[in-house]
């Protein structure tokens, strides 16, 4: 495999890992233009928000467990695929969107928090988190090299 031809798919799945997080970004802002907007009036209160509160807190410790099963159930699936390069990198950036995915989603259950209960500081607690998880998880460009470097053989220029 051309190093020229790794590094397009390496951008893609950095591309699609950033735009993740950046969705975090609009929903921060639609949070901000909301919360600020005296005809926004959150439709649960009392306990049943508290109740949505902890079911949102739950979520994001669930998603950190999910992440590792996640990694476990496509393991086999990468090794299945080592004997090309281009196999090889396409599971890679199969791995990626499905890690990003479960990275993400703390910060939608915040948002929908806030959506329904208007707890703004919930979501941005929540958000942060996501993003955490999702920059300790973004795919780095020296790990997919020496991974398939190790695998496949050297890239060619």
């Amino acid at each position: 495999m051309k190093k020229a031809d790794f590094k397009m798919i390496w951008r893609k799945a950095a591309l699609i890992a950033g735009f993740l997080v950046g969705s975090t970004l609009i929903c921060a802002r639609l949070v901000e233009n909301l919360s600020n907007s005296s005809s926004f009036i959150p439709p649960v209160t009392g306990r049943v928000a508290i109740v949505l509160k902890y079911v949102s807190y739950l979520l994001a410790i669930y998603s950190v467990l999910a992440l590792k099963f996640v990694l476990k159930l496509i393991r086999p699936a990468l090794e299945r695929e080592v004997g090309t390069p281009q196999g090889k990198t396409a599971a890679m950036l199969r791995q990626v969107v499905m890690t990003s995915s479960v990275c993400i989603t703390p910060a939608y259950s915040g948002f929908f928090l806030f959506l329904l209960t208007g707890a703004y500081r919930d979501f941005y607690l929540l958000a942060v988190f996501s993003v955490v998880m999702s920059t300790i998880n973004f795919p780095r460009y020296s790990r997919w090299q020496g991974k398939i470097e190790s695998e496949c053989g050297p890239l060619e220029d």
